[in-house]
């Protein structure tokens, strides 16, 4: 965008120039268990609108491609956009991810193995699509816009739902030879502790994910009838969920306050092998379990790794909360900016529409 002209002591005045952010948008995706998060984007990933769907534990995939569409068309409405006018689409979904041929290998919460999800959306949808693992897409957006802006090497650890890690090696993100690195919800804690959804036993995120937590509270209400988890669930373990236990312990419960304390311990201790494998400048915790809790989940992390890890390793390493409330949403947009501005011009390959830095001249 021209901002006018700059002063010259000898020959014409320059044309004083500014990056336009709005000239075209962008669609982030969130696909999670149970429900879709989608957002509209300047080119600076700032949401311009957000919308959310639930999803049924019985949706197949091909439901739940349908919804991602619906989900797509209804935002281009709310934002009042037209799909031809789309940069691109950034999704970014749970599991193992290949972002080059844009499969969803193992998505963890859903109950498929290699959808090209890619190839699917741009063919109904005509527009780019790039795909990656949720957890690459908030640390992605911590580097660019939070928490780790000052920072090389970091670790971005989500924690809710599931566990997982983004890598930030170098000032760039690390996925891996199959594109699977960062997966430490799968990190052996306990030999002998609870079944897996990964088929494995005494994963991290078997013991510390809110599905875990709401088990073990239950478990140990037998113990502590009278917690106030039980009173805030209205008397019917059932209803028991994570934002209730944080809500018990923030109000002071005992229980409530001795789970997510066990939690941070073993987030910490999975870090801890991060910190001595990696050697990274800072660990970023984020997700909506940690975002909820605060240093209720921060503080045991903290205790924990200086315990556990390298000395002379954990003492240089800064562990941080997340700053990005919709760290997911701008991950996924990034996966869109970052093609753009590192590619100059795309040329059109396969007959799909192409990003081309002379249409927004």
């Amino acid at each position: 965008m021209e901002l006018g002209s700059g002063e010259s002591r000898v020959g014409r005045r320059p044309i004083l120039l500014k990056f336009n952010e709005k000239a075209r948008p962008v669609i982030a995706i969130k696909l999670a268990p149970g429900r879709i998060v989608g957002a509209v984007t300047d080119m600076d990933a700032h949401l311009l609108c957000q919308q959310e769907r639930l999803l049924a534990d019985s949706e197949t995939a091909d439901e739940i491609v349908e919804a991602l569409i619906q989900m797509t068309h209804a935002l281009l409405a709310e934002a009042k956009v037209d799909i031809d006018d789309v940069l691109g689409i950034g999704m970014v979904l749970p599991g193992i991810v290949d972002p080059k041929t844009g499969v969803s290998v193992w998505p963890s919460f859903f109950n498929w193995i290699n959808v090209p999800m890619k190839h699917i959306l741009e063919d109904r949808l005509g527009v780019q699509v790039f795909i990656d693992n949720d957890a690459n897409a908030a640390a992605l957006a911590e580097k660019w816009y939070g928490a780790g802006r000052d920072y090389a090497d970091l670790v971005c650890v989500t924690v809710g739902a599931g566990v997982g890690a983004g890598l930030i090696v170098g000032g760039r993100l690390y996925r891996g030879g199959a594109s699977g690195a960062g997966e430490i919800g799968h990190m052996t804690i306990d030999e002998e502790g609870p079944q897996c959804i990964c088929g494995n036993r005494g994963c991290l995120e078997a013991m510390v994910s809110d599905k875990a937590l709401v088990r073990q509270a239950v478990e140990r209400l037998a113990e502590n009838p009278g917690s106030m988890v039980l009173q805030l669930a209205e008397g019917d373990k059932s209803k028991i969920t994570r934002e209730i236990i944080v809500e018990a312990a923030k109000a002071g419960d005992e229980m409530a306050q001795a789970l997510i304390w066990q939690a941070g311990t073993r987030i910490g201790t999975g870090l801890s092998n991060l910190v001595n494998i990696l050697n990274p400048e800072a660990i970023i915790v984020g997700g909506e379990a940690a975002a909820q809790a605060g240093d209720l989940l921060l503080e045991p992390i903290k205790r924990t790794v200086k315990k556990r890890a390298f000395a002379v390793l954990s003492e240089k390493t800064e562990i941080l909360r997340a700053k990005l409330p919709d760290g997911w949403l701008v991950g996924a947009a990034i996966l869109v900016l970052q093609e753009f501005f590192g590619l100059p011009i795309y040329r059109e390959e396969d007959g799909r529409k192409s990003i081309n830095l002379a249409s927004l001249v």
